[in-house]
C-alpha cells in the first residue's frame, strides 16, 4: 500500500502506464470520434486505507452494555406473546384475511381434485408399509387437518407419501417384526386382531418372549414410528434447529429418492404378481427380496398378472400421452385415471368373484366405516425403535420444507408472524405436531407429498383451505364409501403406485447433470444411490449424509487459492493461471482465497501463501 508521511496516499490506478493493448486502443479511438463503446469504463481515484486507519477517520459507533444485554433479554410484553402464539398457529394469520369471493370456489374444486388422487394413493402406500389400507384413509385425514393449523405452506399437500409413509416405514416395520421373530405377512392385519402364534423364519433374532409380543401387529409399529418422528421433529423445532435441513444437499436427496423409488417398485412385486414371499430387513435386503421373487415365479397368479398388465397399460397411457396433452390446453388438471381404475377394478372384482376360486385374487378386504378411538401407541416399542426412526424424520422434514420453500418462493407469500418467507423452525413444529397427534388416531407417518403438492399448485389452489376440503372428502369416503372398496384387488393399488414412481425413477438422469457441474457432487449422488440399493434405506442415507458433511469440511479446509493479475489498462483482476494476456503486478502480489479463513484452514492458508 502506498503511503506518504504516514498518511493514506492518493491512489490513482492510472498512475502507471503499461503498454496499450489493442482492445484499449480501439476504445480510445471510438471515444475520440464521439462513439461511446457498449462496454462501460471505470476510473477509480481514492485514498488507500487499511482497517486501523479507516477506524481512526471514521469512528465506529460503540455498542453500550445495555444494548448487548437487550439482545438476549426476552420480550414479555402482551404484543410479543400474541405474536409468538400467532407464529405457532399460522392459520390465525391467513384465515382472517382469506378472500372468500376470489379463492373459495377454486380451493373447493382443487380440494376435491386432490382428494380423488389421494384416496387410491394413501391406500396403496399402506401396502408398501405392510399395514391394512384402512389406516391410509385415516392418515389422509388427521395429519392434513393438523398441518393446516400449524403449517406455513399454502400449497403443501401433507399426508401419506411413498418415500416416508411407504418405503421407510415399511422398512422399519420389517426390521422390528423380524428382530422380534414375528411374521410380517401375518402381522398385516387391523389393530386388535387375534393372532395365532406365528414365528418368522426370516433373518433376525428374537428380542423378547413371545408372550410380550403375542398381540403385536404391523400397524402398532407404524403408529409408533409416527409418534417417534413427531417427537424428534417437534423437539428440533422447539430448539430452533431448522437449519439442519441445509446439510441435505440436492444431489443427496436426488440420489436417495431415485434409489428408494426402485425399492418401492420391488416391494410391489408381491401384489403385482400375486405371490407371497418373505420380507427381509437390514443390509442387502433388496438382494434377498429379488432372490425370493425369482425363486417363486412359478407361483405367479395368472389372473392377477393379467389385471396388473391391463392396469399398467391404461395408467401409463394416460400418464405419458393423455396428461402431457392436457397440460398444453386450458385444462391443467390431469385426468383422474387412478380413481377410474380403482372403481373399475372394484366393479370387475365384485361381479366376477375374483377373490374366490378359481381366481384367488387378493383383495383389500375390510375397510372400517368409522373413525378410530384415540389411544397412545405401544411405548414398550420405543427402546427398540428410537434409533431406526432418525433417518425417516430427517427425510420427511427435508422434503416437507423443500416443498414449502419452492412454492413459497414461486408465489411470494408470507408465511410466518414476522412476515418472512417459510419458517424452517415452524415447519418442524407443524410436521412434528401433525405426526405426534395423528399417531394417537392410528395414523402412519406422513410428510409433504410431492406429486399431490404439484397437482394442488398446478390446478390453481391458493391456500390450505384446499386441505380442509380434502379432509371433508376423506370423511365421506371413510363413513360412506369405504365399504364399497373392500373387494378392490390389491394388484390394482400396486399398479397405481408403480406408475406413480415413473417420474422418480427417470430422475436417474440427474446424475449426469450433477457430474457435469462437479465431479464431487456427482460422486455423492452415485454413492448415495448405490448405498441405498445395495445396503439399506437408512444406512444409505447415513452414508450419503456423512459423505456430504466430509466433503463440506474438506472444501472448507482446502479452499481454492489464486494469484491475481490484471489486463492492460483494465482494472480487472483475474487468476493468472486461468486466462491469457494477464500480467502479474511487478511491485506486489494479490493472493485470493475462495472461502472464509478459520482455525481449520489457517495452516493451509499460510502454506499456500508462501508457495505462491
Amino acid at each position: 500500500m502506498a503511503k506518504r508521511n504516514g498518511k493514506p496516499a492518493n491512489l490513482n490506478l492510472n498512475d502507471k502506464q503499461p503498454p496499450i493493448s489493442p482492445q484499449i486502443a480501439r476504445i480510445r479511438t471510438l471515444e475520440s470520434i464521439g462513439s461511446v463503446p457498449s462496454t462501460p469504463s471505470l476510473n477509480v481515484n481514492r485514498l488507500a486505507y487499511n482497517v486501523s486507519e479507516f477506524n481512526k477517520d471514521f469512528v465506529p459507533i460503540p455498542t453500550s452494555r445495555e444494548e448487548k444485554i437487550q439482545k438476549f433479554k426476552p420480550d414479555v410484553s402482551r404484543k410479543a406473546w400474541i405474536r409468538r402464539l400467532r407464529g405457532i398457529f399460522p392459520i390465525t394469520l391467513w384465515l382472517p384475511e382469506y378472500n372468500y369471493r376470489e379463492n373459495l370456489l377454486t380451493d373447493i374444486l382443487v380440494g376435491i381434485t386432490v382428494a380423488i388422487f389421494q384416496v387410491p394413493q394413501s391406500m396403496g402406500y399402506c401396502l408398501i408399509a405392510h399395514v391394512p389400507p384402512t389406516y391410509g384413509l385415516y392418515s389422509a385425514f388427521f395429519p392434513a387437518l393438523f398441518y393446516t393449523i400449524f403449517g406455513t405452506g399454502y400449497h403443501c399437500a401433507f399426508g401419506p407419501f411413498a418415500l416416508v409413509s411407504g418405503v421407510m416405514t415399511g422398512d422399519i416395520v420389517t426390521q422390528v417384526m423380524t428382530e422380534l421373530g414375528k411374521d410380517v405377512t401375518a402381522g398385516n392385519v387391523e389393530k386388535g386382531t387375534k393372532l395365532s402364534s406365528v414365528v418368522s423364519d426370516t433373518i433376525g433374532t428374537t428380542l423378547a418372549s413371545a408372550d410380550q409380543w403375542h398381540d403385536l401387529v404391523n400397524i402398532d409399529i407404524a403408529i409408533m414410528v409416527a409418534m417417534i418422528i413427531g417427537i424428534y421433529i417437534l423437539g428440533f423445532g422447539i430448539l430452533q434447529l431448522g437449519f439442519i435441513s441445509n446439510f441435505m444437499s440436492e444431489e443427496l436427496i436426488s440420489g436417495f429418492t431415485t434409489s428408494a423409488s426402485i425399492i418401492v417398485f420391488v416391494s410391489q412385486l408381491a401384489y403385482l404378481l400375486g405371490v407371497d414371499y418373505k420380507h427381509f430387513a437390514g443390509p442387502f435386503n433388496l438382494y434377498y427380496t429379488l432372490e425370493e421373487v425369482f425363486t417363486r415365479l412359478n407361483e405367479v397368479n395368472l389372473t392377477t398378472l393379467v389385471i396388473t398388465c391391463v392396469c399398467l397399460s391404461i395408467l401409463l397411457f394416460f400418464k405419458l400421452v393423455v396428461n402431457p396433452y392436457t397440460q398444453k390446453t386450458r385444462v391443467k388438471t390431469p385426468f383422474p385415471i387412478e380413481l377410474c381404475v380403482v372403481i373399475g377394478g372394484t366393479i370387475v372384482s365384485h361381479f366376477m368373484g375374483l377373490k374366490d376360486a378359481p381366481y384367488h385374487v387378493k383383495i383389500v378386504n375390510h375397510i372400517a366405516d368409522h373413525f378410530p378411538t384415540p389411544m397412545l401407541p405401544r411405548w414398550d416399542l420405543f427402546s427398540i425403535m428410537w434409533s431406526k426412526c432418525i433417518a425417516t424424520a430427517i427425510v420427511g422434514y427435508t422434503i416437507t420444507l423443500s416443498v414449502c420453500k419452492m412454492y413459497g418462493k414461486k408465489h411470494g407469500y408470507k408465511t410466518d408472524a414476522n412476515q418472512e418467507m417459510t419458517d424452517a423452525n415452524q415447519e418442524m413444529v407443524a410436521m412434528g405436531a401433525a405426526n405426534m397427534i395423528s399417531s394417537t388416531f392410528q395414523c402412519i407417518p406422513c410428510a409433504a407429498s410431492l406429486p399431490r403438492s404439484a397437482l394442488q399448485e398446478t390446478a390453481g389452489g391458493k391456500t390450505q383451505v384446499v386441505s380442509i376440503v380434502n379432509c371433508l372428502c376423506i370423511i365421506v369416503v371413510i363413513l360412506a364409501l369405504g365399504k364399497y372398496l373392500e373387494e378392490l384387488p390389491t394388484c390394482v393399488l400396486g399398479s397405481c403406485i408403480a406408475v406413480a414412481l415413473v417420474s422418480l425413477v427417470t430422475k436417474v438422469g440427474d446424475f449426469w447433470r450433477f457430474w457435469k457441474v462437479s465431479k464431487l457432487d456427482g460422486g455423492i449422488w452415485i454413492v448415495t444411490f448405490l448405498a441405498v440399493l445395495v445396503i439399506s434405506v437408512d444406512y444409505g442415507l447415513y452414508i450419503g449424509l456423512i459423505l456430504s458433511l466430509l466433503l463440506l469440511i474438506w472444501k472448507s479446509e482446502r479452499p481454492k487459492t489464486y494469484l491475481l493479475g490484471t489486463t492492460n489498462d483494465l482494472d480487472i483482476y483475474v487468476p493468472i493461471n486461468k486466462f491469457n494476456n494477464v500480467e502479474e503486478p511487478k511491485d506486489f502480489k494479490i493472493f485470493q482465497m475462495c472461502g472464509p479463513l478459520n482455525f481449520s484452514n489457517v495452516e493451509y492458508f499460510s502454506t499456500e501463501l508462501e508457495n505462491k
